[in-house]
């Protein structure tokens, strides 16, 4: 169990903002535009920014799903480690 901290202490993290940035609380987006503002295209009601955090929770969703195999992994190992 030792060997699994660290992998659901990122896999956590991960989560977590995947649900602020997924509900509105925070928006990278609007930073990211703050330091260099974008244009908007007036054809679309999306925000020119809106990207970044959809990139954001794309990366982050990847974090999670890399550690939540690696947890699995792990266990797995450990478990046939100790049947053995």
């Amino acid at each position: 169990m030792k060997n699994v901290k660290i992998p659901v202490i990122i896999s956590v993290i991960s989560l977590l903002i995947i649900i602020t940035v997924g509900n509105s609380f925070f928006s990278i987006g609007i930073l990211i535009d703050k330091l260099s503002p974008c244009t908007q295209d007036p054809t679309t009601s999306f925000p020119c920014f809106g990207i970044y955090d959809l990139w954001l929770m794309a990366i982050m969703t990847g974090i999670f799903i890399s550690s939540t195999i690696v947890i699995i992994y792990k266990l797995v190992k450990a478990k046939n480690h100790n049947n053995t």
